[in-house]
């Protein structure tokens, strides 16, 4: 099922019709989440992805944020309750290989319908600290980021889909191109803190990295799906090691969705 491109609704945004942008939160808007990037509109590229969400950072606005992690510049938007998976597609270029750092990641904000405020955050980012990129999940309990690494035979200058969803009380992490997918079973909070676990997740976020000096950078997204858990036949195969051929019947029906 193919979205509108500012729809929050379970299903598949590929970014048919131009994003709404909003100063505050809400269903079927783009909100800044910390920080504003300098562009967040819909562009077409051509060839099999079509109209995408190109996402535009810019060097003479990096963020000083007093946390570092939080020099991130992206946009959200809410969720249809319920939603406990969440995947985009994000083109990997080949120029970020020489950067080291956190690049761009989606984020995908839990909760419980109890607490306040999120009780966490499924992170999965593309980073390069130094010897290439490779994709990494944030673990809620020891506050850190843990390598996931990519599917077996990627090259940049293509397409991955970065997944999250709730699996109990862990945070399943996907990382997957045409052929193979990788991924990583994450705690979402220590035991004894049942109250901090996410039952579904309220929004979720693109984000693009841009710290103190400054960074330009193009990131391009596609496919932004929100939902219930992927299709239980594909998700076993990821939990084994063997997501390729989920990995690639995920691909073709997104695929579909935009011819």
């Amino acid at each position: 099922m193919a979205l509108g491109a500012g729809a929050a609704s379970a299903g598949t945004n590929t970014f048919d019709t131009p994003v709404l942008l909003s100063a505050t939160p809400g269903p079927g808007v783009w909100s800044p989440d910390r920080f504003a990037p300098a562009g967040f509109t819909v562009t077409n590229i051509g060839g099999t992805h079509g109209n995408v969400l190109q996402e535009i950072i810019t060097a003479g606005d990096g963020q000083t944020a007093a946390n570092s992690f939080y020099n991130t510049q992206g946009r959200s938007t809410v969720t249809d309750p319920g939603t406990t998976h969440i995947s985009a597609d994000i083109f990997v270029d080949k120029t970020w290989n020489p950067g080291n750092g956190r690049i761009a990641g989606l984020w995908a904000v839990g909760n419980n319908g109890v607490n306040s405020v999120p009780t966490d955050y499924g992170i999965i980012e593309l980073e390069n600290n130094g010897s290439g990129i490779s994709a990494y999940g944030w673990n809620n309990v020891t506050s850190a980021f843990v390598d996931i690494g990519l599917p077996t035979g990627f090259t940049t200058n293509d397409w991955l889909t970065l997944g999250v969803t709730i699996d109990g009380s862990n945070l399943l992490y996907t990382v997957s191109d045409a052929s193979h997918s990788v991924s990583l079973l994450s705690p979402d909070y220590a035991t004894g803190n049942a109250g901090d676990l996410s039952t579904n997740f309220g929004a979720v976020i693109l984000q693009n990295q841009n710290a103190v000096g400054g960074v330009t950078r193009n990131v391009m997204w596609d496919n932004v799906t929100t939902g219930g858990v992927p299709e239980p036949a594909s998700w076993a195969l990821m939990i084994l090691g063997f997501g390729g051929v989920g990995a690639a019947l995920r691909r073709r029906s997104h695929l579909a969705a935009i011819a």
